[in-house]
């Protein structure tokens, strides 16, 4: 049986991180979108949990762990100095570091402060940074987004039940289909929890948060990653184009990429099989010590 842990640590500004490893051998830590807890990362879990410690937490003010005493002026790097501290509760010296979306921000600024701590580096569906320039390629996303920003933490006890009510209403994933995930491999059932965390979180947290990935590049840093690198990216993706993978992959020495033939920014759970393997590939040609054994995977 595979053992599960479940930790609260006391992480910058002394408030509760929480995360949780499962498993037993070298280390794969899971760094999460913006506003989203870890339920993305089920079936990946799943695959390598046998062979592997799998390491899951929540950002501030996501899922189980509170938010700062004050998210006003949030930074990546304040992120990051939590995801070192799960590191250090954890007793890892060293991990493969996957990132989701922002995730991506912040597994590329965790290898810029702390590159020991690092063995290698998987991007997934995001970007190096200045998201708001690349997000559905429009070019008015960035004043857009000052807008929302503004009523998102000024005016959230006016607009949160509104949300809330949105993202339990059915027609809600029916609409992401229409505009931003894949209409025949998205299912229903892998969007379940996502909707109602994003119901719940505390939209100040949220928009503070984004203004933290907004105003943070780390492409200045990417010819400096030597580590190993492996970056997914969907065909499809609207938050996140593909052509940031590209950039990432021509600018960080020997990285390899792969492209998700009609991958969204959810490809995560509408092509995980694939997902899969090219990480188990990847492991074996760059990592030996993650590979999979699967004589003793059970």
């Amino acid at each position: 049986m595979i053992g599960v842990k479940h930790n609260m640590l006391k992480g910058y500004g002394s408030n509760n991180i929480h995360y949780q490893c499962v498993g037993d051998g070298p280390a794969i830590v899971f760094c999460n979108g913006l506003g989203v807890s870890t339920g993305f990362w089920g079936y990946i879990i799943r695959y390598f949990e046998r062979t592997s410690s799998i390491i899951t937490w929540d950002y501030r003010g996501h899922g189980k762990s509170a938010p700062a005493e004050s998210m006003e002026g949030w930074t990546i790097q304040n992120t990051v100095d939590d995801l070192l501290m799960v590191l250090d509760d954890a007793g890892i010296d060293k991990a493969v570091l996957v990132g989701h979306s922002m995730g991506v921000q912040v597994i590329l600024e965790a290898h810029r402060m702390a590159p020991d701590r690092v063995a290698g580096l998987i991007p997934i569906c995001g970007s190096y940074g200045d998201p708001l320039k690349t997000f559905f390629n429009f070019p008015m996303a960035d004043r857009v987004f000052n807008v929302l920003h503004y009523i998102g933490v000024n005016r959230a006890w006016a607009i949160q039940p509104i949300t809330r009510l949105a993202v339990k209403l059915p027609i809600a994933f029916d609409v992401a289909k229409l505009f931003l995930i894949d209409k025949q491999l998205a299912k229903r059932e892998d969007f379940r929890d996502y909707l109602k965390h994003l119901g719940e979180l505390d939209l100040r947290v949220f928009f503070h948060m984004a203004r933290a990935a907004a105003d943070h590049s780390a492409r200045d840093h990417l010819p400096h990653v030597q580590c190993p690198v492996l970056v997914i990216g969907g065909e499809n993706d609207v938050f996140t184009p593909f052509h940031l993978c590209e950039t990432m992959v021509r600018e960080i020495p020997d990285a390899q990429l792969l492209k998700i033939r009609r991958g969204s920014h959810a490809a995560l759970v509408e092509q995980p099989d694939l997902i899969n393997l090219r990480i188990e590939k990847f492991f074996r040609e760059k990592l030996p010590e993650w590979a999979m054994d699967r004589s003793n995977a059970g």
